[in-house]
């Protein structure tokens, strides 16, 4: 069965300087699957009865993720009678860190402005920096937007997947050419990834020295670093080798957001691989993260 609906947002919901940012609000599709949805690569999953008040679990997928990566993930949620959407920002698509501000957009216009999602508790799930790059855009547009606010109140928790961390531009080629298995191929898009992330890192560095907050318009980490209002419960779950984000880095973001009164929990790992941990230990990530929303709910 098809069905095929235009969805418009609120008037006066975005601030003026939001409404010149591409918008691309074609139809949604109700596949052949109970309780599916998707709007603009956006899937929306849950139970067939599920109650007013369980909460959305937003879940943003690390770079060349698939909806079946995520659907691994939304699978314990929706057990658990929550509502589950999951969404990867296509990497081949995004050449800087502003390319994340459209698919910002489709996230609040074509998810946060649903009337079935409307007052629900939201906890956000993040994977590595591509979903990340996607999180802190959001929270950016959700400044200016005049709903912006009360959409913040409702999100009770963060949970991160190996990440935040300030990866350098070899990290970033480590992440994209994953998933690349022609050899040849994967080595070609580290050296040709990490040749021009390193020269737009030197610029980025000799501007900074004549302008200010030059940092945070150009990378992600910088931007939530800026941001002095995240939710005070946040879960992180990462590698003490991971090859990509770096641990260390990670530490460093949590000491920043402790220093704001954060409550900050963790399950790290020797050498689970970089988003791999469900995969690697499968019941201690599961178990965390339900208990951490029951207990942000319970507050």
């Amino acid at each position: 069965m098809m069905m095929t609906a235009t969805v418009q947002p609120e008037e006066g919901t975005l601030a003026p300087g939001l409404a010149d940012i591409k918008r691309d609000n074609s139809s949604l599709r109700l596949e052949n699957e109970p309780n599916k949805e998707i709007r603009e690569g956006i899937t929306v999953v849950h139970k067939d009865e599920i109650s007013e008040d369980a909460p959305l679990i937003i879940l943003t997928g690390w770079a060349n993720a698939t909806d079946k990566n995520l659907s691994k993930y939304s699978e314990f949620y929706v057990d658990q009678g929550y509502m589950v959407a999951r969404f990867t920002v296509p990497i081949k698509d995004v050449y800087h860190f502003g390319g994340y501000q459209r698919y910002a957009l489709t996230l609040y216009e074509q998810l946060l402005q649903m009337d079935k999602v409307e007052n629900r508790n939201i906890f956000i799930h993040n994977f590595s920096m591509n979903g990340c790059s996607l999180f802190a855009m959001l929270w950016r547009l959700l400044a200016e937007a005049t709903d912006g606010d009360k959409i913040k109140e409702r999100v009770k928790g963060l949970i991160f997947d190996s990440s935040p961390a300030n990866v350098m531009p070899w990290h970033v080629a480590e992440a994209l050419s994953m998933g690349q298995k022609p050899w040849g191929l994967k080595m070609a898009v580290k050296a040709a990834t990490t040749s021009f992330l390193s020269v737009h890192r030197f610029c980025c560095y000799a501007t900074s020295l004549v302008k200010a907050n030059v940092y945070e318009t150009q990378f992600a980490y910088f931007m939530l670093t800026s941001f002095a209002d995240f939710p005070k419960n946040q879960l992180y779950f990462y590698s003490e080798n991971d090859p990509i984000c770096l641990a260390s880095s990670i530490r460093e973001f949590q000491a920043i957001q402790k220093s704001r009164g954060v409550n900050v929990k963790e399950l790290t790992w020797g050498n689970s691989g970089h988003c791999s941990h469900l995969r690697d230990d499968r019941d201690p990530y599961v178990d965390r993260c339900l208990s951490f929303v029951r207990s942000c709910l319970k507050q």
